[in-house]
């Protein structure tokens, strides 16, 4: 019975699709790096907003107390 196993080589998984392939990296291709790159400047963009509004309000706080 053991000898009917077919055995798997090696590999990793995408983080982006989930698509099994063999090499270095967390990421498969091409297409998954570009759309790992449009995520990542998302979620940049995203963090810089907060922080811009964060700093507006906190400027708006103590100008208002300061009143």
């Amino acid at each position: 019975m053991a000898d009917n196993v077919e055995r798997i080589p090696q590999h990793k998984h995408c983080m982006i699709c989930g698509r099994a392939f063999v090499g270095e990296g967390r990421i498969c291709g091409e297409d998954c790096r570009s759309t790992e790159r449009s995520k990542v400047r998302k979620k940049f963009y995203k963090y810089l907003v907060i922080e811009i509004v964060l700093v507006a309000v906190t400027i708006a706080v103590i100008l208002l107390a300061g009143v």
